[in-house]
C-alpha cells in the first residue's frame, strides 16, 4: 500500500477533533473542515481520515467503494493542518502565523515533534491506493484517461494546446520558455495571450513548446501518481532537450 509511507503520521494523530470544528477567536479558527461542516460525519474530517488510515494499515479495514467515497470528499484545503500545529491558538495570540511556522523548525533539531499531522498527504496516499484498486470515481477516471490520451484533462485535442498563440509569432526555441498549462491553454487562452504580449513588451525572448504536456498536478491530487510521473518526466525531459 502507498499508505504505508505515512504509517507513523497516522499513528501520531491523537484524535483531538480540533481539525473538525475548532472555534477560537484568538486563533481565528472557525469550524475548520468545510466538508465536515456540511456533512457532520466524523469520517469526513481529518481525524476520521486518519482513523480510517489506521484501520487500513492494521488490516481491520479493507479498501472499498465506501472508503473511496470518504477520501474523495476531502477538498485537500489543508486547514486541518493549520489548526493541527502544536499550541496553535496560544501561538497565534502571541506571535501570529509567523511564530507557528518558526517554532517547529526551532524545536525539530532538539528532537521535539512540533510539526502538524500531514493529513492531506495521508488522504492523497489513500486515493492512490484507491486508484491502484480500481476504486477511483468515474469522473476522475475519465479525467485521467483524457490526460493519458490527450495530455490534458479536458478531453481536448493536443494539437490545440498552442491554438491561442496563432498570430503572435512566438518561436519554439529560446533560453526561456513560457509553460502555459492546461487551464490557460484550453480554458482561459486570453491569459496566455496577455502574458505573451507582456513578455514581448518587456523584450524577453521566450518560446512556447507545442509538445508541452499536463503538469500532472490534477493527477497527483486525485491519486493517479504513476500517470502524473509520466507527465512530469516528459516535461522535464523536453525542457532539458531544448536547453532551457
Amino acid at each position: 500500500m502507498r499508505l504505508d509511507e505515512y504509517k507513523r503520521e497516522a499513528w501520531l494523530c491523537n484524535h483531538c477533533s480540533m481539525c473538525s470544528e475548532a472555534i477560537c477567536d484568538d486563533g481565528g479558527f472557525y469550524r475548520i473542515c468545510p466538508v465536515y461542516e456540511q456533512l457532520e460525519f466524523d469520517d469526513n474530517s481529518a481525524r476520521g481520515h486518519n482513523t480510517i488510515a489506521l484501520y487500513l494499515l492494521d488490516g481491520s479495514l479493507e479498501y472499498s467503494a465506501d472508503v473511496a467515497d470518504c477520501v474523495y470528499k476531502c477538498t485537500t484545503c489543508a486547514l486541518c493542518e493549520e489548526v493541527c500545529k502544536p499550541m496553535s491558538s496560544l501561538l497565534a495570540s502571541i506571535g501570529g502565523s509567523a511564530l507557528k511556522t518558526m517554532l517547529p523548525r526551532i524545536m525539530s533539531p532538539l528532537g521535539a515533534e512540533m510539526d502538524c499531522i500531514q493529513s492531506v498527504a495521508i488522504v492523497e496516499a489513500m486515493r492512490a491506493d484507491c486508484v491502484d484498486r480500481g476504486l477511483q470515481p468515474e469522473a476522475l477516471k475519465k479525467l485521467a484517461d483524457s490526460t493519458d490520451k490527450n495530455h490534458n484533462p479536458y478531453d481536448e485535442p493536443h494539437a490545440d494546446r498552442t491554438k491561442w498563440a496563432q498570430g503572435l509569432d512566438i518561436p519554439e526555441s529560446a533560453d526561456t520558455v513560457l509553460f502555459v498549462g492546461c487551464n490557460t491553454a484550453y480554458r482561459r487562452p486570453e491569459i496566455a495571450a496577455a502574458t505573451a504580449r507582456i513578455l514581448k513588451r518587456a523584450r524577453i525572448k521566450f518560446a512556447v513548446l507545442p509538445d508541452e504536456w499536463c503538469c500532472g498536478s490534477p493527477l497527483l491530487r486525485n491519486g493517479n501518481v504513476d500517470l502524473a510521473q509520466q507527465m512530469i518526466e516528459h516535461n522535464v525531459g523536453l525542457l532539458r532537450e531544448k536547453g532551457v
